[in-house]
């Protein structure tokens, strides 16, 4: 291992670096309209975006049966042009890779069964033997007053 400035720094980190520069160098996007640069992107550009702004576009997320429902959708109701065949195609392509649905869940991982609370332990504590502790009446609308502080 590299030393740098006190800290140990694997070897491994340059092929990091490179691997996540690789990665984002693919999936550039258009600084003016949001759009990922591949494919027909320029053709999602002046279709779409002659109609309604591009966040519409880059904020959803569908597979390709989703997308073509989308565009038939807004052909009739929103009197849309029909593309032509080969146009439709690239552009349903094009949306269908870079607008996928999201294949990661955005909830955390279940916890592990060591954190959750014992059933039985839980019931015997709600009703557990012996009286119920009394529970003060909620005092609604009436004000405690503080205690000043004690002088010194």
């Amino acid at each position: 291992m590299k030393r740098t400035a006190g800290r140990r720094r694997p070897a491994i980190y340059p092929i990091i670096v490179g691997m996540a520069a690789m990665a984002m160098a693919t999936t550039e996007t258009d600084f003016e309209t949001g759009l990922v640069k591949a494919g027909a992107w320029q053709e999602v550009h002046m279709h779409c975006g002659g109609c309604h702004s591009l966040s519409l576009v880059t904020s959803q997320r569908g597979d390709l049966a989703t997308w073509r429902d989308t565009v038939l959708h807004m052909q009739e109701a929103h009197n849309m042009h029909h593309l032509q065949p080969e146009t439709e195609t690239r552009i349903l392509e094009y949306l269908a890779e870079h607008y996928a649905p999201a294949t990661r869940s955005h909830r955390r991982a279940p916890l592990p069964s060591a954190l959750l609370p014992n059933p039985r332990t839980e019931s015997r504590l709600r009703s557990g033997p012996g009286p119920r502790p009394a529970v003060e009446p909620l005092l609604i609308g009436r004000c405690v007053p503080a205690r000043p502080p004690p002088r010194h």
